[in-house]
Formats: C-alpha cells, structure tokens, sequence
C-alpha cells in the first residue's frame, strides 16, 4: 500500500475556547463530546494552513469507542424521572454516534465523503483502516481522520462498585478527550509518515491509541499558540519603542491587526525581532505581512525552536535558543509543582521565557485552561480569580497589588519570577491570603533553574539539572535529557541537599521591571555627553521605586536647566526605556564617603 503521511495533527482534553471560532449561536445545541471533535477539528486544519470558512474536498472519518455518554446518560435519565412522553428530541439525537461527525461537516464546509466507526477499543484502528483504503484508491486526496471519546460518572461509579467485572483490565485508565490528524500521500515539510500504531487501547481507555499517535506527531506549538506569542511579541515591542505604551493593557487582538496599527518606522524592526524569535537568526528574512501568524509558524515548523533573545550591556542581541526537546524536558519537569491546580491565569507574555513556560506549556501539559489577561494592577482581580489558580505574575505587579490592599479568594496558587522576590513581599502575599507562593529562579538562556515557597527559604535544585559546583558555589548547569548546559551569571552559594541561594551577580546588573540593565553602561554614556563632567548611575532605593536614577556633575559654565533637557533627549535616544534613570540629581561633586568610596544620594 502507498505510503500515507500524517501532514497536521491536533489534540484537546477540553472543549473550552471553541467560541473563539465560532458565534455562540452556532454552538449553542452542541453538547460536550461534538464541540471536543471540533475543537480538534479545527486545530488541526489551522495547523495545515486550510481555512475553516471555505469549502473542502476532504473526506472526513470519526472513530469513537463509547459516543457521547453524556448526552446518552442525561437522555435516559429524562426517559427514567419523566416518562418517554417528556424526553427531549434535541438530546436523543445528540446521543447518536454520528452527531459529532454531522456538525464537523456541516461547519467546517466538508464535502467529501463522511464515515463513523464504533468498535469500542478497535475503533480507531478500523478507522485508520478506513482512510488508508480511500486515499489508495483515490477516494479522497485529503482524510480528515479524528478520534473522541468522554468520561461520564456511570462509567466511574460502575467501576467502583463493581471491581470485579473489571478484575482482569490490566488498564483501567480513563481518557476523554479529541485528536484528529489530516492525512495524504503528499509528503509535505513537516509531515510524519503513518506507520503502524502499537496497540495500546482498553475497553476503558478506546482512544489510547490515538492520543499516543498525536503526542508523538505534534509539535510543541500549533497555530493558535504561534498566533499568541505572535501577538504579545508585537505588543511588547510597540510598548518598548513608546510607539503605544499602553497597547499590552489592552483587550486581544490578532497579530495582523496590531502590526497594521504599528509605525512603519517601527515595522522593519518588529519583523526581524519575529524573525529572531522563531529562527534564532538576526539577518532579517522574508517575513510575510499579509499572514504573520502563518508566516511564523510555518518558520517554527521548520526550524523547531524558540529564541527568547535578551539585549545585554551593549545592546547586541543574545540569542538564547531552545529546542523543541529542552522546553518539552523544561515543562515536563515542571509539573510536579502545581498539583490541584485548575487554571492557569497569566499577565506575562508568551514571548517571554517566564510566559511561555508557565502560562502557555505547563497549562497544556496539565491540561487545564490557561486564561492571558493584561496586567491591570486595578482590576478586580478578587473576582478574576478562583480556587485553584495559579496566578502567574512578577514582584512589580505583586508589589502594586499589595500597596492597593489586594486580597486573594481561597485556594489561589501564586507564581513569581523574572526579578528577585523580597522576602517582605513574600509575606505580604501569604497575609493576603494566598494559599501557596511559589518563586522561580531562571534565566533566558536557561528556563526555569530552582524553585521555594517562603521567605528566607534556600531555592531547590529542580530536578531536570545536574549541578557544577565548585568551592561551595554553582558555576553552571546542565540538562539531564538534552543538550544544554549553562554557565551561572550570579554567585550562588549551594547548600546540602541541592539548596541554592543567589548572592549577587556576577556582571553587575540589576533588573528593572525584571529586565537586566547595567548602570556601568548609563554611566559610560553620560560621561560621554560634552556636558558631564562626571556621573554615576544605580538602581533606586525600595522606597524611592525600582527604575534607575543618576547623580551628574556638570562642567563649568554649563547651565542646569538646558543640561536637563538635553541629557533626557540624549539619552532616549541611546538607552531603552529600562536603562533610563527616573530620577536626576545635580552637584558638584560625587557623593562619596568618609573612606573616599561611592555613597547613596
């Protein structure tokens, strides 16, 4: 037989986030095993580049092993409380096999031929069956082959109270969830050829071996997570060049509509930054305007990594690239630290290292919603969050929220990194109630590196590192599973037991709204300028805020209110907005101690 390629590949565990698709009219009698398939439906379409609204010559199977029990088991139960008399049509013919299959085609516009196969825990098998006959014989060019299956309380409590008609399951695993893959004989960049599935599936779990197949088919990101970062990429960036400093509070917004709204000075740039990210390159390449979701996942496809690039004391681009394997080893390794948690709700973007880990892979690998909001320290945030959330944040956002008297619901799990967390903050964040707090110690160039809950607390080790230490202190790290390895940019003193405590940087940088910036390089710019005579520059005291500020000496004869201005319009110029001082003190010398060395002002 032909060889088959599997070309796109989608799988879901929850229906939520459909409405994205579709107007909530059109959803409206679906029930929960029909929006699953079409969930996954379209993800894998949207994967493979293929519109959703136009028509499609594609032929469309759905194996399933049990139907939608849900809908099955409520409409037997309406027959059992109310008669027949009163039982509803609607959910009678939702609780038929081939209702999933029914509403995919009729919303996807699919013409070609259409076919459901029920043979409980051989179902996906006969189905594969199915598609590799039609695309043999021509039948179709494309089969759109998916597989659905839900969980349901009577399965549960059958089980339980009943143990020994299941006595001689070796697996009693129950699954729920979608995964549709789009099959051809084309083998396109990308594809996978279909081999032969090793069968893993039960009459409890019918649908093991097509999750097994699409975990080992899908790429760590799929469309609409290249659409997100895509976005936030943008956001962040009209926000850096003061093009539009308020666009990443603002609602969501498809990429190509925020790069409309960008300066065109501003466009170049921000092209070759996604270029950046998603090749790891900093020549600038064909990046398509029309389509720059399509164009960007089409390069991650390619390529398979995610650059999360830093600017250092000089401003050259610092790549830090990390492959497909080490993110999936990074998230992976991550989980065992939020055990009962619901939701994941995120004001980081997914650009960032932080963002992409926690607020976008570990909330898939857990398979729980993942909810991007914009960091609005004045919203209600008491009503936005729930019991069970891991509320992913930063120690600037964390610090507003405190000052404002902010107070966590029960249960809330929060989540901090990107800068040092003051033990004070620490504090602060448990006295309002939060259930758990978690603080990650990482970088970009390597994911997240330890992890404590309290104040005064020493960092673990996470456990997908090895450890070089010599003379008491951390100097670099490695991955256990992929090539990876780190050399450690502050002075860490390790402890017993793997325990890590951060002393101070190696480099001299400080960070600002959790950015590394480096005062030596402000300083060396203002001593530049042929006004200054001398200058020094460090980050501002807890109480006087956390951006920079800087103490200059003017030469004689210069005056202080033309200098003031000209220095602020210089420096913008040269500096990022993290580098530049908030805060400019004049004298006529130094602030210098008794001992003759550099004091505070």
């Amino acid at each position: 037989m032909n060889k088959i390629f599997i070309n796109s590949c989608a799988c879901v565990f929850n229906a939520g986030g459909i409405e994205k698709y579709f107007d909530a009219k059109t959803l409206r009698r679906l029930d929960n095993f029909a929006k699953l398939a079409l969930k996954a439906a379209v993800k894998c379409l949207r994967n493979a580049d293929v519109s959703l609204r136009g028509e499609k010559n594609i032929a469309l199977i759905i194996s399933t092993g049990y139907g939608p029990v849900r809908r099955t088991c409520d409409f037997m139960d309406s027959i059992i409380d109310d008669g027949h008399e009163c039982a509803s049509p609607l959910a009678f013919s939702s609780s038929v096999h081939n209702s999933a299959l029914t509403s995919i085609s009729i919303l996807l516009n699919i013409k070609g031929p259409c076919l459901t196969v029920s043979n409980i825990e051989t179902s996906f098998q006969s189905a594969l069956l199915a598609a590799r006959a039609w695309l043999a014989a021509k039948t179709a060019d494309k089969v759109l082959l998916g597989t659905v299956d839900e969980e349901h309380s009577v399965i549960r409590a059958v089980m339980q109270t009943n143990p020994e008609v299941f006595a001689d399951f070796s697996d009693r695993t129950l699954q729920a969830g979608a995964a549709f893959f789009l099959l051809s004989r084309e083998n396109k960049p990308g594809s996978f050829e279909l081999g032969d599935i090793k069968r893993q599936a039960t009459p409890l779990n019918p649908s093991a071996d097509a999750f097994a197949l699409a975990a080992g088919a899908a790429p760590l990101l799929d469309y609409d997570d290249i659409e997100r970062i895509t976005a936030d990429f943008i956001k962040i960036e009209a926000a850096r060049a003061g093009s539009d400093i308020f666009s990443v509070l603002g609602p969501a917004r498809a990429p190509a509509q925020l790069f409309e709204d960008l300066d065109e000075v501003l466009k170049p740039a921000v092209l070759n930054g996604l270029n950046c990210l998603f090749t790891g390159s900093n020549t600038a390449t064909e990046f398509i305007q029309d389509d720059i979701t399509q164009s960007g996942f089409a390069k991650f496809k390619k390529h398979g990594i995610i650059n999360f690039f830093t600017s250092g004391s000089t401003g050259i681009i610092k790549n830090c690239l990390h492959t497909s394997a080490m993110l999936r080893e990074e998230t992976r390794g991550l989980c065992f630290l939020f055990g009962g948690i619901k939701r994941a709700v995120s004001i980081v973007p997914s650009s960032h290292s932080y963002g992409f880990i926690f607020g976008l892979q570990v909330p898939k690998a857990m398979d729980i919603p993942a909810l991007p909001l914009p960091p609005l320290p004045t919203a209600d945030w008491r009503a936005v969050l729930q019991e069970g959330d891991l509320f992913i944040t930063f120690p600037m956002f964390l610090k507003q929220l405190m000052a404002m008297g902010v107070k966590f619901p029960q249960g809330v799990t929060v989540l901090t990194s990107t800068a040092p967390c003051p033990d004070e903050l620490i504090d602060a964040v448990y006295e309002a109630g939060a259930a758990r707090l978690i603080e990650i110690y990482g970088a970009s160039e390597s994911g997240a590196i330890a992890w404590r809950e309290r104040a005064g607390q020493p960092f673990t080790l996470l456990p997908f590192w090895n450890a070089n230490i010599e003379n008491g202190l951390l100097t670099s790290i490695s991955r256990k599973n992929t090539p990876l390895k780190v050399d450690i940019p502050d002075i860490v003193a390790v402890e017993a037991g793997n325990r890590l405590r951060p002393c101070g940087r190696k480099d001299n940088a400080v960070q600002v709204a959790g950015i590394n910036v480096y005062p030596q390089k402000v300083e060396t710019l203002l001593k530049s300028h042929p006004a200054v005579a001398d200058a020094v520059v460090r980050l501002q005291r807890p109480q006087e805020g956390e951006r920079l500020k800087a103490f200059i000496v003017l030469k004689d004869g210069v005056g202080q209110a033309a200098a003031q201005g000209a220095l602020r319009a210089f420096m913008k110029e040269k500096l990022s907005a993290h580098e530049m001082p908030r805060s400019i003190t004049f004298g006529d010398k130094i602030p210098l101690t008794t001992f003759g060395k550099k004091r505070d002002w």
